[in-house]
C-alpha cells in the first residue's frame, strides 16, 4: 500500500482549481435570462446596476447613437456597453436600428419632436 504526503495548503489549492459538481435542474426552476445568466458565470465582479442602464437611456433620450459613441460618452468599454443594450434590448426599451446605431423604441421616447 503507498500514500501520498503533501501540505494542507497543496490540497487546498488544488481543490480550489477544479469545478464544484454541477446539480441537475431541479423541476419547477425559474429560467434566467442569458444576459444575467453570462453575467453571473462570466462577469461576477461586473454586475449591472440600475443607475448604468438609466444612463444609457439618458444618453439616447437626446439621439440616437452607436456603441462607440456610448464607450466615450459614458466611459465604458465596448462589452459593458454591449451587455447593458442587450439587456435593455431584452426589456423593450431599445432597439437596434440599421447602420449598428441604437435609439429607445418608440413607447419609451420622451423627446420634444
Amino acid at each position: 500500500m503507498s500514500a501520498i504526503r503533501m501540505k494542507l495548503v497543496d490540497l487546498l489549492t488544488i481543490l480550489s482549481f477544479s469545478e464544484p459538481a454541477k446539480r441537475p435542474r431541479e423541476r419547477g426552476a425559474v429560467v434566467q435570462s442569458k444576459t444575467v445568466q453570462y453575467q453571473i458565470t462570466a462577469c461576477p465582479r461586473q454586475r449591472i446596476d440600475e443607475a448604468d442602464l438609466r444612463a444609457v437611456q439618458e444618453f439616447l433620450m437626446n439621439r440616437n447613437a452607436t456603441r462607440r459613441d456610448l464607450e466615450f460618452a459614458l466611459n465604458m468599454s465596448d462589452g459593458m456597453v454591449l451587455r447593458r443594450l442587450v439587456m435593455l434590448r431584452e426589456r423593450g426599451t431599445v432597439e437596434h436600428l440599421p447602420g449598428n446605431v441604437y435609439g429607445l423604441t418608440e413607447e419609451h421616447y420622451v423627446g420634444g419632436d
